[in-house]
């Protein structure tokens, strides 16, 4: 809160469609401060006066306004937009349907603006953990937009994604989605938004973030089972498909990282029996058994035998101390 003339409302947008393949999505909602101004420099002229001007300013931008000739500052509630739209969110159940695989879940990583873009503040990145989505920064981007330090010089960005997804696969889909907002709001990437970025990792977020920062060479390649026999051309191909998976290189905007709580070598709690119990639960995305059964298909090589079977771990298999992209990342 900054203290301050002026009466503190929340704006909200009215719906719109969003394009689906479009992973950022800008915010619904603005704090906003507004304030009846009547004519007149004297109280008799104020209350003859039958003329008013409503002024609406934004507390981001705007730290005064002046009222009478005379500058006052302009009073502000810096988060209440962001707890309107967590208010309306749902993600406390739509984080479990995208876990468990169901029908309302989410499906591809999305990018979360918290205020409108601004070329001139630095970008801190938010990656929330297994089961969880945005709803587990309430306290951290309530602190950065409500100390002024911070407001001045950060925005926020939340990544929410399918935590029922492979490691591999998220980290693939989230740096798309990355470089697609980047090149969205700063096409030539010369603003400060685009360099420097902050990414603050929590438990399973964590290890994505890190390897956001990583370069994989080519040490993960040693997990795909390929038949000795497979024709040249199917390997070429098949590696070209996983490439985007195996290999990796850092992000160039990054320039920190922040981990909280992250298992980067797994935790032997994954193969607990409530976490094997929950795993069991889970169903990996549509569109990633689509993905292993084409995969599956391209490593069939010449003569008798069946090849090799892909196994793709879920989330929770990915997070144990015996995985082995977790050993090998």
């Amino acid at each position: 809160l900054r203290d301050g003339f002026g009466s503190d409302f929340v704006a909200v947008a009215p719906p719109k469609a969003t394009d689906a393949e479009v992973p950022w999505r800008e915010p619904g909602y603005a704090s906003l401060t507004g304030a009846l101004v009547f004519e007149g420099s004297a109280l008799d002229q104020v209350l003859a006066t039958r003329q008013v001007r409503l002024l609406v300013r934004d507390p981001y931008r705007d730290d005064t306004v002046t009222v009478g000739g005379r500058v006052v500052p302009l009073g502000a509630n810096f988060t209440a937009a962001y707890g309107v739209w967590l208010a309306r969110s749902g993600f406390a159940s739509q984080s479990i349907r995208s876990l468990l695989g169901r029908e309302g879940g989410i499906r591809t990583p999305r990018v979360l603006l918290m205020q409108p873009y601004d070329p001139d503040r630095l970008t801190v990145v938010m990656l929330h953990g297994l089961a969880s989505s945005p709803e587990a920064w309430i306290n951290v981007a309530n602190e950065v937009m409500g100390d002024e330090e911070l407001r001045r010089n950060y925005q926020v960005w939340e990544v929410y994604y399918p935590t029922n997804a492979p490691v591999a696969i998220n980290l693939a889909n989230i740096r798309k989605a990355l470089d697609a907002t980047l090149h969205h709001y700063d096409p030539t990437g010369t603003a400060r938004a685009s360099r420097d970025m902050t990414l603050i990792g929590h438990s399973m977020g964590g290890v994505i973030a890190r390897l956001l920062v990583s370069s994989s060479g080519d040490k993960l390649w040693d997990l795909i089972p390929l038949r000795p026999n497979l024709p040249a051309a199917k390997r070429a191909r098949f590696r070209a498909r996983l490439s985007r998976y195996l290999q990796f290189t850092p992000m160039p905007q990054v320039d920190r990282a922040v981990f909280l709580a992250s298992p980067h070598r797994g935790t032997p709690y994954a193969q607990h029996r409530i976490a094997r119990w929950v795993g069991n639960l889970i169903r990996l995305p549509v569109n990633v058994l689509k993905e292993v059964a084409s995969l599956s298909d391209l490593m069939k090589g010449e003569g008798s035998g069946a090849p090799t079977p892909l196994r793709i771990p879920n989330s929770i298999d990915n997070l144990s101390d015996a995985d082995p992209f977790i050993v090998a990342a």
